[in-house]
């Protein structure tokens, strides 16, 4: 979708089907496509399983919704999303919805308000059944990006470490670079998306006047097009150096 189009996104969280570990990536994906107007995280918050989420619900303004698990093996959080999310369509306040679940049960869902024209994102784990995933316009595969998970890790953590949420932007810009044609994305659909991300990117805290000198200090090349346009592209690799033959 067109990073400057007004997109308005409902994002329901099923919180006790999600980590809370990937709420970073959760917004900033949904940033890609527009702004994130509900915010609803579901789950019985009296459970001590719950506790993991309570930060992130401050963090990034999450309301949480109540659901007491009244009878055993019937699952209330399925059931309160599933009818908040179509009071949310009849509002008509929304033009597109995030089903942050990997559970299959939001399947029929999903097809309904994709029917309905709404623009549906699927945002779960690799657990996530096909089912679910083919019912979504596009679906967001979570991926475990603790350092733990990481490939070279131990490596890694022995190095003098760089500023992680600068480390955060730079591959939040590699990823929309890879994901658009042509290798190169608009700066100012970067400055949108960093806008209505949240909690919204703030480059300007490390002293940068401009987005575009921000991008250039992070290692990417900003090249002008006509009088106003400006592209981000990867930084041309340095030459390789070769040794003299013997």
């Amino acid at each position: 979708m067109d990073p400057n189009s007004d997109v308005r996104i409902a994002v329901l969280v099923d919180a006790e089907n999600i980590s809370s570990r990937h709420v970073k990536s959760i917004f900033e994906k949904i940033s890609n496509h527009g702004t994130a107007t509900y915010r609803r995280a579901y789950g019985n918050w009296t459970s001590p399983d719950m506790r993991p989420w309570k930060e992130a619900l401050q963090e990034y303004s999450l309301t949480p919704m109540q659901q007491f698990s009244n009878v055993s093996g019937k699952n209330s959080t399925d059931s309160a999303m599933i009818i908040d999310a179509m009071d949310i369509y009849y509002s008509q306040r929304v033009n597109g919805f995030a089903i942050v679940s990997s559970d299959s049960d939001f399947t029929k869902l999903a097809s309904n308000l994709r029917e309905k024209g709404m623009f549906v994102i699927g945002v779960g784990e690799e657990k996530t059944p096909k089912s679910m995933r083919a019912a979504c316009t596009e679906f967001i595969e979570l991926k475990d990006r603790s350092p733990a998970a990481a490939p070279g890790a131990r490596a890694a953590a022995e190095k003098p470490a760089e500023n992680p949420e600068k480390e955060d932007i730079r591959r939040r810009i590699e990823e929309l670079i890879e994901s658009s044609e042509g290798d190169r994305v608009l700066l100012s659909d970067v400055g949108t998306i960093f806008i209505r991300t949240v909690p919204p990117v703030d480059w300007t805290k490390w002293g940068a006047k401009k987005l575009s000198g921000f991008v250039e200090e992070l290692g990417f090349k900003v090249e002008k097009e006509g009088e106003n346009v400006l592209w981000i592209t990867s930084k041309p690799a340095p030459p390789v150096k070769r040794g003299r033959k013997a």
